[in-house]
């Protein structure tokens, strides 16, 4: 069911951002002095403005939607920095239909409807897809920190500006180029408006297989000293499938000491394959 495909975006975020950004050099149309220097500025300012935490809570309105099947709840998830992420899905009446939690070594989800558990070591799942999975890469997604570019970065040829005009407001797009492997390529767009983010997104492409994942970053806004994006748009597509995950933040807290226990009831039956 479609509560699977909600799943299954995660799983295929942690593959695509398994490996680690290479840069390689794809010279601009406009080099201009005076965009370099605001090129590595914004650089310079995505690694110093990023988010300072040792735990979050996350309440957020999610929709799901994969060809003809649609799937709209809403839910928490709660991270704590490089250990785990807790997440717990409530569609109806605040009852609770999944649980999953995820941390570097292993995947466990409980179906509370059926009263099911899946647990996947992450070793398998690595022999299984072939790929080495990271649990801080899709950290990094969560929080808007996906790619951290390096001092070695040349952004004088790395990147291309454009600007734009929109109602009346001018704004300043950067759009950096790189690969994470011989077969994976990837793009990081930023929109600035009066030196702030307003719009930032990131697509990466395997264009032998025929899979991408698009994630579209807006709605910043002000909180703990950052703007931190309050609509989360991941889009992925494998083949001729798609499937749109839409997540609103409701609530954002940090270093609340958020509660993290996680059990498996005794009474529930061990599967091999997720099912919802």
């Amino acid at each position: 069911m479609i509560v699977y495909k909600y799943l299954s975006v995660i799983f295929f975020i942690v593959l695509f951002g398994a490996c680690k950004t290479k840069q390689v050099v794809e010279k601009g149309n406009n080099s201009v002095s005076k965009n370099e220097k605001l090129a590595e500025k914004l650089v310079d300012s995505l690694v110093s403005s990023a988010l300072k935490y040792n735990d979050l809570y996350l309440k957020f309105s999610a929709s799901v939607k994969s060809g003809k099947q649609d799937f709209s709840s809403v839910g928490t998830a709660r991270l704590l920095k490089d250990s785990v992420l807790l997440i717990s899905v409530t569609p109806m009446l605040g009852i609770e239909l999944m649980r999953a939690r995820i941390t570097k070594s292993e995947i466990i989800v409980l179906n509370r409807l059926n009263k099911t558990y899946f647990l996947q070591d992450m070793k398998e799942i690595n022999k299984l897809f072939g790929i080495n999975l990271t649990f801080s890469h899709l950290e990094r997604i969560i929080t808007n920190q996906i790619f951290t570019y390096s001092s070695e970065i040349s952004v004088q040829k790395d990147y291309k500006f454009l600007e734009s005009n929109e109602n009346g407001s001018s704004f300043s797009k950067f759009v950096f180029y790189g690969t994470i492997s011989d077969t994976m390529q990837y793009t990081h767009s930023l929109w600035i408006r009066n030196a702030e983010k307003v719009y930032n997104s990131f697509q990466v492409d395997l264009p032998k297989t025929k899979k991408s994942l698009v994630v579209n970053y807006s709605n910043f806004q002000q909180i703990f000293s950052v703007m931190f994006p309050y609509l989360i748009k991941i889009e992925t597509i494998d083949k001729q499938n798609v499937t749109n995950l839409e997540l609103e933040i409701l609530k954002f807290e940090k270093d609340n000491n958020s509660n993290f226990a996680f059990s498996i009831p005794k009474n529930y039956k061990k599967i091999k394959a997720l099912g919802f």
